[in-house]
C-alpha cells in the first residue's frame, strides 16, 4: 500500500480514537510518514494549539483538507468560502503569510466573508484568546480597510 499523505505540506486528517482515553475521533496534521503503513499526527485542540503526536495506520487517516500548495493551478477556481477556510486552517498551522493570501482571495470574491471571519474572532475572544482575535482582526482591518467594525475592534 502507498501512501498519498504529505508531512511536509500539512494535509490535515482524521482517523479513529487510539483508544486512550477517549472514544472520539482524532483530528490533526500530519507531520511525518513511517513507511506506507502508518503516519504521525499532531493532534490540536479547538484553539488550533497542538497537544499530543499520535501515531495511526495510514489506511485510518482520512485526509480532510489537502495541502493547496500541492495543487495550486485549481486554486483559482476555489468558492470564496473554501479559501476563507483554507486560511483558518494556514493559520492554525502558523502560516499566516499563506493564509493572508487566502483571506484575500476569499474576501475578493465575497466581501461577507470578512464578516464571517470577525465573527471567528468574537469565538476566539469568549474562549480567552485575545491575541488570537487580536491577529486576526488587524488582518481584516489590513485587506479591508473600510470595514468599520473590525477597526473599532482591532482596537
Amino acid at each position: 500500500m502507498t501512501t498519498t499523505l504529505n508531512p511536509k505540506l500539512l494535509d490535515f486528517v482524521v482517523a479513529p480514537s487510539t483508544g486512550e482515553g477517549s472514544l472520539k475521533p482524532l483530528s490533526g496534521t500530519v507531520v511525518e510518514v513511517y513507511g506506507p503503513d502508518s503516519v504521525l499526527v499532531e493532534v490540536s485542540d479547538e484553539n488550533g494549539v497542538a497537544r499530543d503526536f499520535v501515531t495511526v495506520p495510514a489506511h485510518d487517516a482520512k485526509v480532510v483538507w489537502e495541502s493547496v500548495s500541492r495543487k495550486p493551478a485549481q486554486e483559482s477556481g476555489k468558492d470564496a468560502q473554501t479559501l476563507l477556510e483554507e486560511g483558518v486552517l494556514l493559520l492554525q498551522n502558523g502560516l499566516p503569510a499563506s493564509a493572508r493570501n487566502r483571506f484575500a482571495k476569499s474576501f475578493g470574491l465575497d466581501p461577507n466573508c470578512a464578516r464571517i471571519l470577525l465573527n471567528s474572532t468574537l469565538e476566539l475572544a469568549k474562549k480567552g484568546a485575545f491575541d488570537s482575535a487580536l491577529f486576526i482582526l488587524r488582518l481584516i482591518v489590513e485587506l479591508k480597510p473600510g470595514y468599520q467594525l473590525a477597526r473599532e475592534n482591532s482596537r
